[in-house]
């Protein structure tokens, strides 16, 4: 499993990575093409998880001056100064269950930690109820902060802290 970060000229995967996103409605919402593009452009980091060279999951998160209206994101950036926002995670049908969501949130925990963000937030449905991403999220150290109802569902607002106190040091 290679993770690598997406380039937004990359169309095709871009594409691809579209398909990956509806297969996992109704975990992760239905977005058009075109928003999937916008993410590429304004991402503080889109991961894209390869196997065999062919994209099979990706991870895209936002930072606080991201271009981006999201209820879910809005309601973090009233209340934190800064943080990474996970606006999705996806992973393709048959990868699924294989620690690929881990590898893509390990990863965005260091880019966290090496960028100076204290915690990494995102929401998880809980009507309709989603207890695999609940679950997946606790293990990972994520705790609920909050709930609303947005675009007609009750979400959980969950965040994980990001220890700073050992920030990298420039060689």
């Amino acid at each position: 499993m290679r993770l690598r970060c997406l380039r937004s000229e990359e169309s095709q995967i871009i594409a691809t990575l579209h398909q990956i996103n509806e297969e996992n409605v109704p975990a992760v919402g239905t977005i058009p093409i075109e928003r999937m593009q916008h993410f590429a452009r304004i991402a503080a980091r889109f991961t894209v998880a390869e196997s065999g060279g062919e994209p099979v999951a990706m991870l895209i998160a936002i930072a606080p001056d991201g271009d981006y209206d999201s209820p879910n994101f809005l309601w973090f950036r009233e209340r934190r100064e800064s943080f990474l926002y996970v606006d999705r995670i996806a992973v393709g049908e048959h990868h699924r269950r294989r620690g690929i969501g881990g590898l893509l949130y390990e990863d965005l925990f260091a880019v966290a930690k090496e960028r100076g963000f204290p915690a990494v937030t995102c929401e998880v449905n809980l009507e309709p109820r989603n207890d695999r991403s609940l679950d997946f999220h606790a293990s990972l150290g994520f705790v609920e902060v909050g709930r609303a109802r947005a675009k007609g569902h009750l979400v959980a607002y969950l965040e994980r802290e990001i220890d700073l106190t050992e920030c990298a040091k420039a060689t």
